[in-house]
């Protein structure tokens, strides 16, 4: 979804149209819509009531703006996470605990053991499942309980608890405000390695991104690869299989502002 000075722009409706539109003409098994992308809290039961006259079975992954007139870094308010079940339930999966890589301490100090403290507060109703596969979720910035080590090029948990719960998961689905950067590769290799397979089973990772217009382009000195916030970035949404990026088939929207795209796994 298109984004202007930390806000999603497109209206309430055409939000909630978007959501309705797909579920009904694309049927989907899993839809993860990007941060923030409903308008407030009441949107949730809209999709419900639907869900219902719908008789689908799609799944979805949303959440909505809880900011209230606060801008940037969601004013300090955890971003909530809400799972839409086909038969209309709305249950709230997660609360996000972290967002950026320098809010861990080194060495599991206070700062790493809060936010695990926090983790472990909604850990089990992270988990859900689509078609008997187990699933669980990242909210935005969460993947840094996750990090990288340059040197070695190596991804590891911040604590076990990070480790063993996305371990046990055959699909993580991590919705994000707008594209997060890749210095050094990490964020793509921490994709790679939350979608590594397991104990011989394919495992899936989904991040789904908006784009902020108003952030300047840049261009990496290290790589000379030069990004730009549009909602034709190959990575504004993401889909990984076994730690390969699939390709995502681009869908034709009403709405300059909204980008879908779909891919077809077999997990």
């Amino acid at each position: 979804m298109e984004r202007k000075d930390d806000r999603n722009t497109p209206r309430r409706q055409h939000r909630i149209d978007q959501i309705l539109d797909v579920v009904a003409n694309r049927k989907p098994d899993l839809l993860v819509c990007a941060g923030d992308f409903l308008k407030n809290k009441s949107d949730l039961q809209v999709i419900a009531n639907y869900q219902t006259i719908l008789s689908g079975k799609t799944k979805i992954v949303t959440d909505y703006d809880v900011r209230k007139g606060k801008k940037k870094n969601n004013g300090g308010i955890p971003s909530p996470l809400y799972l839409i079940e086909p038969s209309g339930k709305v249950t709230q999966i997660a609360r996000q605990c972290a967002s950026r890589s320098r809010e861990f301490s080194t060495k599991h100090g206070p700062k790493t053991r809060k936010i695990v403290k926090c983790f472990k507060t909604n850990e089990a109703t992270r988990v859900f499942k689509v078609k008997n596969i187990t699933c669980s979720c990242l909210v935005c910035g969460e993947i840094n309980f996750f990090a990288y080590k340059i040197n070695s090029s190596r991804v590891h948990p911040r604590d076990k608890v990070f480790g063993n719960h996305y371990d046990a998961v055959r699909l993580i689905v991590n919705p994000t405000h707008d594209r997060m950067g890749d210095s050094w590769g990490a964020l793509t290799a921490k994709r790679k390695y939350l979608s590594r397979p397991l104990s011989y089973h394919k495992r899936c990772y989904v991040s789904t991104s908006n784009w902020e217009i108003r952030k300047p382009t840049k261009t990496n000195s290290i790589t000379g690869v030069t990004h730009k916030q549009t909602p034709h970035a190959t990575n504004l949404h993401t889909v990984y299989v076994d730690g390969n990026q699939k390709n995502l088939a681009r869908i034709h929207n009403s709405t300059r502002m909204m980008e879908y795209r779909k891919v077809n796994v077999r997990l």
